[in-house]
């Protein structure tokens, strides 16, 4: 049989030659040209006739003188188009082809129609057991994709296990919420948890765990805090139980949300209650505490009283808080009452060796060594209720009879603001208590305590040799610091000495480590070689540096390297803030009151040359730098 798809005489061709072996004859007759093209096909012995009519000829005609005058005895042949008829280049339906010699047109489905015909696909197939993944497999897929970090991978796992027409078990979901609650999706994990109530299972504590971990791992607090109380409500919907894990999770989250009265009223029920109290918990609380400049470090000792009465080990993390605390807050308005817990057997320990430290339990106090740390008796008076909250929930403290008056009277934050460390122990003793309770510092312990120690090289050294002994890598960002911490107390021929330092490390400088050296610059040949090694190792010249340069420039009155500044923040198109235009204004304007007053200074000739060039160039190259308010400021000096 020849199939009806051969519509040209190529395909036809084709087809017969891959499928018979074939004679080929034109049917003439004398008085016409050729009438058809007749072909023998052969396959097993038996042959079988095909003639192909030309177009402008009828098929009856050519298949009465093909059958009356050539195959008498032959089969009735195979009629066959004619292949003349046909353009060779004609489109073929892919599906019907050309039925009768006429295209038909495909019409599409419609919804109803491909949504039955799914359903006809789908019905009664059913993929064997043996050839679908199980419930457990389906779960270590998930763990797989989740360690790798892929979680799209991980939520395809139940897509696949649907369109198996198996059953997604609630162990599936649980480990989708605990993998996005670690990233603090807290949609995603909503979302999952609403699937395992559709379905009726029963939810277990791990789930809410991770709910309540989600809520604290998110950047959003507003969102955060709204599941959270959503949270808690399906929980106590369900009567299920909060136990010590929830409380510290909720704890956490509060406290990484800045809401310490919350947090603290938690840590309050654990306490009533006999829950243990974990090193997160307290952590989140310190992590709270922080985002209270005002009075969070009062709030982050008792804090620790509390983490050593409980005999909670700290961690590394608890001693970076507690760095961050002493550097960034302050005590507030309290005496060193307020930093006591209440304790029956003993609350303080009191001596006279001049070294306090309210980081052991119980905590020692002395008079300290220092001036004006006493506060006058308005400043230590009680706080009002108004000012008191939920921020002090935690434990009790001790009357103010039991406490000396020249320890009560302490203004902690004066004491503070002379030496960050002798409250704790000083530089020694904290670096002993760490080394106690098994605490190795790391590199932000070590930059934190080189912000903190008293402004001595003495005491700088101590940091950068305990560094050194305990084998703790140092970085750049810590020598900028130290080189910061020594130009500002006017130590610049040691902050300029931290360079042999850096190279010793093997580091090299970065944009920062200029930035802080211009600190130390006194000179014009000082700023210029600071300048020429910014060109060497491929820096260019910032605001802040130039800012640090032009004061150095003001206070020596240089006004040749003024001018030489301000073309190369010209040249090199730094964008000054409006600090530094302002800056200069009033260095212009106390030079001219110095001329008008007719001070000594002004009278040499170096100086009357220098600030008239100076006024000359001022005003053009504000707008040169694209400063708008040029107009105001000269109309105001006029």
């Amino acid at each position: 049989m020849i199939p009806s798809k051969l519509s040209s005489s190529t395909n036809f061709m084709n087809f017969i030659s891959k499928t018979y072996s074939y004679f080929k004859y034109d049917l003439s007759m004398k008085s016409y040209s050729v009438l058809a093209h007749i072909h023998t096909l052969k396959k097993n012995n038996l042959k079988t006739p095909v003639y192909c009519a030309l177009s402008n000829i009828k098929y009856d005609s050519v298949f009465n003188i093909f059958t009356s005058t050539y195959l008498n005895d032959a089969p009735k042949p195979i009629e066959y188009p004619p292949l003349t008829s046909m353009p060779l280049n004609a489109e073929i339906d892919e599906e019907f082809g050309l039925l009768g010699r006429m295209k038909y047109e495909k019409v599409g489905l419609d919804s109803e129609e491909l949504k039955e015909e799914k359903r006809l696909k789908e019905i009664n197939v059913k993929i064997p057991r043996k050839l679908k993944p199980s419930a457990g497999q389906y779960a270590e897929m998930i763990k797989n994709h989740v360690a790798k970090g892929d979680l799209e991978l991980a939520e395809y796992v139940i897509v696949k296990c649907k369109q198996n027409k198996d059953k997604p078990t609630s162990y599936m979901f649980t480990l989708l919420i605990k993998a996005f609650a670690m990233q603090g999706d807290i949609k995603k994990c909503y979302q999952y948890y609403s699937q395992m109530k559709c379905r009726h299972y029963k939810i277990k504590g791990n789930v809410y765990t991770s709910l309540l971990d989600a809520c604290a791992n998110s950047p959003d607090s507003e969102k955060a805090l709204n599941y959270l109380q959503r949270v808690k409500i399906d929980m106590i919907k369900t009567s299920y139980p909060i136990n010590q894990v929830h409380y510290n999770v909720l704890i956490k989250a509060y406290g990484k949300h800045h809401k310490l009265d919350e947090a603290n009223k938690l840590l309050q029920k654990m306490l009533d209650n006999n829950m243990k109290i974990g090193i997160s918990t307290l952590c989140s609380l310190m992590y709270a505490a922080n985002s209270n400049t005002e009075s969070g470090l009062k709030y982050v000792v008792r804090i620790w009283q509390l983490m050593r009465k409980l005999k909670v080990p700290p961690t590394i993390f608890s001693y970076n808080l507690l760095l961050r605390a002493i550097r960034d807050c302050h005590f507030g308005n309290c005496t060193v009452n307020d930093l006591l817990l209440k304790d029956e057997e003993c609350a303080v320990i009191v001596t006279d060796n001049n070294r306090p430290d309210l980081l052991i339990y119980p905590p020692v106090l002395s008079n300290l060594p220092l001036q004006n740390i006493y506060k006058t008796p308005k400043l230590i008076e009680a706080p009002s209720s108004e000012k008191s909250n939920a921020t002090d929930n935690l434990p009790a403290n001790v009357n103010d009879d039991s406490l000396p008056e020249s320890i009560v009277n302490i203004d902690l934050d004066a004491v503070l603001k002379q030496n960050k460390l002798i409250l704790f122990g000083g530089v020694e003793g904290f670096l002993e208590k760490m080394k106690n309770d098994r605490v190795e510092p790391n590199i932000k312990s070590v930059t934190y305590l080189i912000d903190l120690v008293p402004p001595s090289i003495t005491a700088e050294n101590t940091i950068i040799k305990h560094a050194k002994n305990n084998k703790i890598p140092l970085d750049i960002d810590f020598f900028n610091m130290l080189i910061k911490k020594r130009a500002l107390r006017g130590a610049k021929k040691e902050a300029k000495a931290v360079l042999d330092e850096i190279h010793r490390a093997d580091l090299k400088p970065n944009i920062v480590t200029y930035g802080v050296l211009a600190l130390s610059c006194s000179t014009s040949n000082e700023s210029r070689n600071l300048i020429n090694a910014m060109k060497a190792t491929g820096h260019t010249m910032n605001k802040y540096i130039a800012d640090s340069l032009l004061t150095s420039a003001f206070d020596k009155r240089d006004f040749p390297f003024i001018l030489e500044l301000m073309e190369k923040m010209k040249y090199e198109r730094i964008r000054l803030d409006e600090q530094t235009f302002e800056k200069m204004i009033t260095f212009q304007q106390n030079m001219s009151a110095l001329v008008k007053t007719k001070h000594r200074s002004t009278e040499s000739e170096r100086f009357k040359v220098g600030f008239a060039k100076f006024n000359l160039r001022f005003k053009s190259w504000q707008g040169d730098m694209g400063r708008k308010v040029v107009v105001e400021h000269s109309n105001k000096n006029a």
